[in-house]
């Protein structure tokens, strides 16, 4: 079976490329605030955090992998990232940005990847919501 190769300028190649690197900076956004957290009760978002960046490392590595597989060597660039100040918010913001990439990865196996990515940021914005 041939690969399908295009090439590195095409659109969709670039945002699969952006959105694996943003991926990345949230799974280390996440870090960054578990690091954080202190005082009285943080032992349970704590535990939530580490949890769900355990839950979204896979499917992060797998579309990455099956990306490159598929279009070849990605350019993909790791944002700036800082401790979020409403992990809330931030969780609920990234899962917005997860929806927008459905329409980009064209494989049903990687938006089962993406369905997998979803899953965890709902657990951990449960967790969070009810722990915090």
């Amino acid at each position: 079976m041939a690969k399908l190769v295009l090439p590195k300028s095409d659109t969709k190649v670039i945002a699969i490329a952006k959105f694996i690197g943003e991926a990345y900076a949230f799974r280390t956004a996440l870090k960054l605030h578990h690091w954080e957290i202190t005082g009285s009760g943080s032992y349970a978002p704590h535990i939530a955090l580490d949890q769900a960046i355990e839950q979204i490392s896979g499917p992060i590595d797998e579309l990455a992998e099956t990306s490159i597989a598929l279009y070849g060597t990605l350019n993909i660039k790791v944002p700036n990232v800082d401790n979020p100040t409403n992990i809330i918010k931030y969780c609920e913001d990234f899962r917005s940005r997860i929806n927008s990439m459905y329409n980009v990865f064209s494989e049903n196996f990687q938006k089962a990847t993406l369905d997998s990515l979803i899953l965890a940021i709902v657990q951990l914005l449960y967790r969070l919501k009810r722990l915090m």
